[in-house]
């Protein structure tokens, strides 16, 4: 008596393919939604920032004697966490944040190497960079790019244009 040896029936293959589906949809879901959420983080942290974190045009000059370059930054009313800007020359650039304490910045009636805070909500304030270290000569732009609920975002204001104090 020979027994009538199958492979698995068809229900059971429909049931595995099904199963194996779920699963991988279940995986892709998971990587494409935590890609989604970071993105999405950072469009919330960094959305509408326009006008609000600034470079003052009238507190920002390069004062030829004391080589120092001095600039006011504006913050509206947005909270930020620190503000990153960077100072370039045809050949060279320097980064520093703020807050922070870094040997060649002060605030404008400070001294080099103490501690500087951001300016509060509605406010602003002028800091003041000791260029001797870069060759002492006039920067040829300033950048600045806040850091809001630690998320970096974008250039927020830029100058180009710089004038002698």
């Amino acid at each position: 008596m020979k027994k009538n040896k199958r492979g698995l029936s068809a229900v059971v293959v429909t049931l595995i393919l099904v199963l194996l589906a779920v699963v991988l949809t279940g995986i892709v879901w998971t990587v494409v939604d935590k890609i989604v959420n970071k993105e999405s983080d950072y469009a919330k942290a960094c959305f509408n920032i326009f006008e609000k974190v600034k470079i003052n045009d009238d507190y920002s000059c390069y004062n030829t004697l004391e080589k120092e370059f001095q600039f006011g930054i504006g913050i509206a009313d947005i909270e930020v966490d620190e503000v990153l800007f960077s100072l370039s020359w045809v050949d060279s650039s320097y980064s520093m944040s703020v807050p922070g304490s870094d040997s060649s910045l002060r605030y404008y009636s400070g001294t080099y190497g103490e501690s500087v805070e951001l300016p509060g909500e509605n406010e602003g304030k002028t800091y003041v960079v000791n260029v001797t270290e870069f060759g002492g000569t006039k920067p040829d732009s300033i950048e600045i790019a806040p850091i809001i609920s630690g998320h970096q975002c974008e250039v927020s204001d830029s100058l180009f244009e710089i004038v002698t104090c």
